[in-house]
């Protein structure tokens, strides 16, 4: 029997990243990948994806002064103006808008409150068992946004899914109009996308107390990943050096479809278990089974989680 305590702590100065393999929805290298840390302006995935799938992306919405005076990153929307969530949505994909974080959460038909609960509920959905947001933009001055490299990961697997997230966020520039006029011209803030066409899609973040935070989707070596780190100073050559490091790694079975006796229990594998892992070390992963409601195998590297299954225990 495994009990949960629920830890609602953080630490303002965690550093923490992770390689996520998106086919096989195993972690390939990390470290803290659950500690929980503020996340900055990568919270806006999550506005994103929550928009394009409540809103209306071509409605028009009316700039009001509150949008414009909000702190922090701004692409500087003008009180009164109309502008379509579209734009609006590459304005806080690309340039990180807060002003546009606001102006999205605020349009949504139940008001902002409402907006801020379905952030929340839909990272539930997702497994985010470890995040929690209190707003739409990431800024850590008032509320403070929770979650982990390791939720992060997941929450970018899913928001990759919506084509319409994936097209605004692999965007290196864009220009967009207000209804009254005004013209706006936004390049993308983060630099992997543009200086290596291995990175397909991402999202910056930068606060005083969060640190530089940075959340990549990348193609190589035949392998689709999630590279998220919270905290790091040097992110940009990180990501490039974890996503180099994928030519190390091999799919193994690591367990065939089958039965099995650990200790006094037998269980059972509907399918084979084959997950990327290093080639030189895959006599040192190992499992650990939970037993409870349900039944589960967890992989690990050392001490490292690698991956969960859910297994049949089979009664005799």
């Amino acid at each position: 029997m495994i009990f949960f305590i629920t830890n609602t702590s953080y630490s303002y100065n965690i550093s923490s990243y992770i390689v996520y393999d998106i086919n096989s929805k195993s972690v390939l290298k990390g470290n803290n990948i659950d500690e929980k840390a503020l996340i900055a302006s990568t919270t806006k995935i999550l506005t994103a994806l929550v928009a394009l799938e409540n809103m209306d992306i071509m409605r028009s919405l009316e700039i009001k002064k509150e949008d414009t005076l909000i702190e922090g990153s701004k692409v500087y929307l003008k009180e009164g103006e109309h502008i379509a969530l579209i734009d609006v949505l590459y304005g806080l994909m690309l340039r990180s808008g807060n002003d546009c974080a606001n102006l999205i959460a605020r349009s949504y038909r139940g008001g902002y409150n409402d907006f801020i609960h379905l952030m929340n509920e839909k990272a539930k959905t997702i497994g985010m068992k470890n995040s929690n947001f209190m707003n739409p933009s990431g800024l850590d001055t008032l509320e403070e946004n929770i979650s982990t490299a390791y939720d992060m990961a997941l929450l970018m697997a899913e928001s990759i899914k919506n084509e319409y997230f994936l097209e605004i966020a692999s965007t290196h520039s864009y220009s967009a109009s207000t209804k009254e006029g005004s013209h706006y011209y936004w390049y993308n803030k983060d630099k992997s996308l543009t200086s290596d066409e291995r990175f397909i899609a991402g999202k910056t973040g930068y606060t005083k107390k969060c640190g530089r935070t940075l959340v990549n989707y990348a193609k190589a070596y035949s392998r689709e990943v999630i590279i998220v780190t919270i905290n790091d100073g040097n992110d940009w050559q990180n990501h490039k050096s974890y996503l180099n490091s994928l030519n190390q790694y091999v799919t193994y079975t690591i367990l065939s479809k089958g039965r099995y006796k650990i200790e006094d229990y037998i269980i059972e594998i509907n399918n084979d278990i084959k997950i990327p892992i290093l080639k030189d070390r895959k006599d040192e992963y190992y499992y650990i089974l939970y037993l409870g409601k349900k039944t589960y195998l967890d992989i690990y590297l050392e001490k490292q989680f690698i991956i969960r299954y859910e297994v049949n225990l089979v009664f005799e």
